[in-house]
């Protein structure tokens, strides 16, 4: 194994501020670079004012800065080739080829190699224009259903509709944008599921074409309001370890969620390298997928990475070099509770204006109980901090129960000084304790 790595980070949220932070604590990491990163990176490396996705200037600073390794955070570069790039270059990916990332980037692709694979998921259906989507809501009635486009959406792409009236409000939506976020391309279709009722997970595994290691759970508040009200975002907040997660319910999920994924893609003529998110639901039929994502989780990242006591760079290495490389040490788990809170701008998800006002409190946060991370934020001339976008804050507080962790993320957040700010109060409270 190298002893000395240049690691370019991708990316500008809390998610990439976190890997970031991990990365730095690393011996192995020489120099860490963050394209474009943000106001709270730029303490462990270099920012480099690019986009991710314009791959010519990627490889260029690759190059320049003599990078070794790179890891995306967001989906995006995934989807549409970077890691085919970068492995021509010589340069090591964490991150899936283009024909993998399908996984995130097509609903039905995904329900495909599930079939495949045997992967339980929920019922569905597939529309490719607006007239025969509408009349088969309007043939199933007001049952509760969830409008999936299929395509890349930013986590903008999935509406829980409890009735006809949001199914055909949701099928308005999406047809009526017709272009995709990632490009010009019509929409290619939408999925209309069956509803899913019961407890929800983030897992998470890095992969090497055939191999897997289980880098455990979070469970994530997807919607923006208390009580788990109002729309869906990015997700609000997240906490681990999951109280009924056990060794054998971990093996179970690796053995029916991620293992046939790998062995299906493999056979398929796509070796899958990189994390492999399940975004999984606890029904009374059992464990059903909800949706497999490319990449780490925002916020889940924060937690894992607060979480993880051992070096993450061996993990990452594995994960992006031949798949006969030797497996690492299994990653090692700090024994205390981990929870984070996303401070968000007012009027996210369904609007992103920057605020001018700045935030104020955050360099006043020591705390070794309590990591901020930072996503979209900037500092003007004079160095004050201010938010450029939706998510603009994760404060994560650790202690040795989940309440008290709870209770310290909480605390720090009060001290945070930003009134153009919005947070939900109740992450962790409806923790639920059932067994699986």
């Amino acid at each position: 194994m190298a002893s000395s790595l240049r690691i370019l980070v991708l990316g500008t949220g809390g998610r990439e501020h976190a890997l970031a932070w991990k990365l730095a604590q690393s011996p192995l990491c020489d120099l860490l670079l963050m394209m474009p990163g943000n106001a709270g990176m730029e303490a462990f490396g270099i920012n480099l004012p690019l986009d991710p996705l314009d791959f010519d200037s990627v490889l260029k600073a690759c190059c320049a800065h003599k990078v070794d390794m790179v890891i995306s955070g967001p989906e995006a570069p995934l989807m549409a080739g970077l890691a085919d790039q970068l492995t021509a270059a010589g340069i090591l990916m964490v991150g899936p080829t283009q024909a993998a990332a399908r996984l995130e980037g097509s609903k039905v692709f995904a329900k495909q190699i599930c079939a495949a694979a045997h992967v339980p998921t929920a019922p569905y259906k597939h529309f490719r224009d607006f007239d025969s989507a509408t009349a088969y809501v309007h043939h199933v009635g007001d049952r509760s259903c969830v409008i999936k486009r299929d395509d890349p959406a930013l986590g903008k792409g999935v509406i829980l509709a409890d009735n006809a009236h949001g199914a055909q409000s949701a099928l308005s939506d999406f047809f009526g944008q017709q272009k995709g976020i990632y490009g010009a391309q019509p929409l290619p279709g939408v999925l209309i599921e069956e509803r899913l009722v019961g407890e929800e997970m983030s897992f998470f595994a890095l992969c090497n074409g055939t191999q897997a290691i289980s880098l455990g759970a979070a469970q994530d508040y997807k919607r923006l309001r208390d009580g788990d009200k109002g729309p869906n975002t990015g997700g609000m907040g997240a906490y681990g370890p999951l109280p009924f997660m056990t060794p054998v319910l971990e093996q179970t999920i690796m053995d029916t969620f991620i293992y046939p994924i790998l062995a299906v893609l493999k056979a398929q003529g796509m070796e899958y390298k990189g994390v492999l998110y399940a975004g999984l639901m606890k029904t009374d039929q059992g464990l059903v997928l909800l949706e497999y994502n490319v990449r780490f989780g925002d916020p889940e990242a924060q937690v894992l990475m607060v979480r993880l006591a051992s070096d993450l760079v061996p993990l990452l290495l594995w994960a992006a070099e031949d798949e006969r490389a030797p497996m690492p040490a299994l990653p090692v788990w700090r024994k205390e509770a981990v929870l984070g809170v996303v401070l968000a701008a007012q009027g996210y998800p369904e609007v992103g204006v920057p605020s001018l006002s700045p935030i104020r409190g955050v360099e006043d946060i020591k705390e070794d109980s309590v990591h901020i991370f930072h996503g979209a934020t900037a500092r003007d001339s004079k160095g004050r901090l201010y938010g450029t976008g939706g998510r603009i804050l994760t404060v994560v507080g650790l202690g040795s129960t989940l309440g008290e962790s709870q209770a310290r993320a909480y605390s720090a957040l009060e001290r945070i000084v930003w009134p153009d700010g919005q947070y939900r109060k109740d992450i962790g409270k409806c923790v639920s304790f059932k067994t699986f």
